[in-house]
């Protein structure tokens, strides 16, 4: 029996439109041009991990770097104590499938921030 391993966004691009899905997934099909959305996504999800680490950020757009500044001042001092960012999990299900994903951060106490941001 062959194991399978699936992440949230391949969970949620099924569940949201199979027909991308199989394109995606199956067919290892990407976007032929980089979308702007997607790519200021990329980049602010940068600045809030290096935000969680105490390092330094920089961010090309004013807009991105306005949200990372807004995140610094009020969102960040609400936090725990970060413990670490970007940590990979396993999860194996009892039908043999594995979850894979990756939380954005944990806190010392074992906090879980993964949809907090």
């Amino acid at each position: 029996m062959e194991i399978k391993a699936f992440s949230n966004s391949q969970i949620q691009t099924f569940k949201n439109c199979r027909r991308l899905y199989e394109l995606k997934y199956r067919y290892c099909l990407e976007y032929a041009e980089p979308i702007e959305c997607l790519e200021q996504g990329s980049q602010y999800h940068e600045c809030l991990e290096n935000l969680l680490k105490g390092e330094e950020y920089e961010a090309q757009s004013p807009k991105i770097r306005a949200m990372a500044k807004a995140f610094e001042k009020y969102v960040l001092p609400k936090l725990p104590e970060i413990s670490e960012t970007e940590k990979w999990f396993e999860y194996a299900t009892p039908h043999g499938n594995k979850i894979i994903g990756r939380y954005d951060a944990l806190s010392t106490d074992g906090f879980q921030m993964k949809k907090l941001f």
